[in-house]
């Protein structure tokens, strides 16, 4: 099974690419800085802080879908 990460995992494309990907037997792993409950795949991270970079788990992703954005 190949390791995903999707960053914005919680918007509109983020929610429909990751359960895109979930359907074709990937691992998905999410990630988005308005994640309220943190699970074994679901990681409340801010990718535009360092600290929370670092909390990003280390399991050798296959591929990075980024879906996150800034928005005002």
């Amino acid at each position: 099974m190949q390791n995903v990460l999707v960053t914005g995992s919680s918007g509109f494309v983020g929610t429909e690419v990751s359960h895109k990907l979930e359907s074709k037997n990937f691992k998905v792993w999410r990630i988005d800085k308005n994640i309220s409950i943190e699970d074994g795949s679901h990681f409340c991270i801010d990718i535009s802080s360092k600290q929370d970079i670092a909390r990003i788990p280390k399991v050798g992703f296959d591929a990075i879908v980024h879906c996150a954005a800034q928005t005002d």
